[in-house]
């Protein structure tokens, strides 16, 4: 589902910042690929490259050179349409940040990716399939509130639901649980678990907690943008 080769990322600006002619970049020759309802954890300190790495996998991040192919297609050679159709049918993503918008309710969030879709049956489905998802994490009851009356457990758990609505085959996902107390963490790995067993979606997430490293399959360590461990 996903091949990176000798995957190459540096920042704007580095090469005037590192002086001595060592160009430092944020991904330094990645190497790995991900099978198809693998669960795979990628780990590291912060800094380390996790969030770019999601990022360039994700077509988030362009700026880059090597070869990254998701579910076959070549992300350098996509056009910016291609991309965006990508982006909408086959990854989903979760971010730390719930990216909620406050305004909307619970139901509209989770619906937002159906926005900008390309047909005017995925647009008119998309309020049914949404309140499947809120019901598969647990929110079925909430889908009139608005952001801010739940809990932060509980955003993560729509920031997921709304990942789920086209049903993607690829789920993205960075530090899910970083602002998560422990038992509410356990519940959102839950869910992803369940995902990636029941479903067979594949999993990458990007993480720095023990407990969710561990009920990975596979896990990758990175290093100062280095892979230095599998």
């Amino acid at each position: 589902m996903i091949r990176v080769e000798h995957l190459v990322k540096t920042y704007p600006g580095q090469a005037a910042e590192a002086g001595g002619g060592r160009l430092p970049s944020a991904l330094r020759d990645v190497s790995m690929s991900v099978s198809r309802g693998e669960f795979l954890a990628v780990v590291g300190r912060s800094g380390s490259g996790k969030t770019t790495l999601l990022n360039v996998i994700g077509g988030l991040d362009r700026a880059w050179t090597g070869l990254v192919e998701v579910d076959g297609r070549d992300l350098a050679h996509l056009p910016d349409r291609d991309l965006s159709l990508l982006r909408n049918r086959t990854l989903g993503f979760v971010f730390q940040a719930f990216h909620l918008l406050p305004h909307l309710t619970i139901l509209e969030n989770v619906t937002l990716p159906a926005w900008f879709g390309t047909s005017d049956r995925d647009r008119a489905d998309a309020e049914g399939r949404a309140r499947q998802a809120l019901e598969r994490v647990g929110l079925g009851n909430r889908a009139s509130d608005r952001p801010t009356r739940l809990s932060a457990g509980e955003r993560q758990r729509v920031a997921v639901a709304r990942a789920l609505l086209n049903r993607p085959a690829i789920l993205l996902c960075d530090e899910p649980t970083g602002n998560l107390d422990a038992a509410t963490g356990a519940a959102v790995l839950d869910i992803f678990l369940e995902l990636n067993r029941r479903d067979g979606t594949t999993l990458v997430i990007a993480t720095h907690e023990p407990r969710v490293s561990e009920a990975a399959g596979r896990r990758i360590v990175l290093e100062a943008g280095r892979m230095v461990e599998e």
